[in-house]
């Protein structure tokens, strides 16, 4: 049996019946088969759709100062996202669009989106996480007249503390904005 496929264009060996196709815009072939002694002959079309580019916008870089915070990449078509937080999509975060994303520390996202003819796109963008975990005693006992120093302590060695505000502002006769404060408690009663 002989196999002939047109147009050839985009085909590696048209004459099998087979051929590998690569075409980069739809297209329509034609096989032609014919027996050994050319007696038997036929002939079929195939169409061949290619999808345009999946064309994605991710979401720009970012700053958070709170997790977990909301993130929505624009895609032309409806697809599935899936988002990691490295290329091979080993560390998946997250599936859908819009999404809830907890991201930890800063770090590159990387996005993986495919539409249902199976078309892929890739990108990332970058969360900078300015995310301050502080701890500090939430209970003090003292008595009237005593005074008492508070202090936020950061538990990223990391972070730097950038402003510190206690309030209200009139117990704290050394200023409300150092870290640790001295607080004067003048009367009895929860402040």
């Amino acid at each position: 049996v002989s196999y002939s496929w047109t147009p050839q264009s985009f085909l590696i060996n048209p004459n099998t019946v087979n051929p590998l196709a690569f075409p980069d815009t739809s297209i329509v072939y034609t096989v032609k088969t014919s027996s050994m002694n050319g007696i038997c002959k036929d002939q079929r079309m195939v169409t061949v759709e290619v999808s345009p580019p999946l064309v994605i916008s991710p979401p720009s870089d970012t700053t958070i100062c709170e997790n977990p915070f909301w993130v929505e990449g624009i895609a032309d078509r409806p697809a599935t996202w899936t988002w990691a937080l490295d290329p091979a999509f080993q560390n998946i975060i997250s599936v859908g669009n819009p999404v809830l994303l907890d991201i930890p520390f800063s770090s590159m996202v990387y996005i993986h989106v495919v539409d249902d003819a199976g078309c892929e796109a890739l990108d990332s963008f970058y969360v900078t996480n300015f995310k301050l975990e502080f701890d500090l005693i939430d209970t003090f006992v003292l008595c009237p007249g005593e005074g008492f120093a508070l202090e936020v302590f950061l538990t990223d060695p990391l972070d730097t503390l950038v402003n510190v505000s206690w309030n209200p502002s009139v117990l704290f006769p050394g200023g409300n904005t150092m870290n640790p404060a001295t607080i004067y408690i003048p009367d009895p009663g929860e402040y």
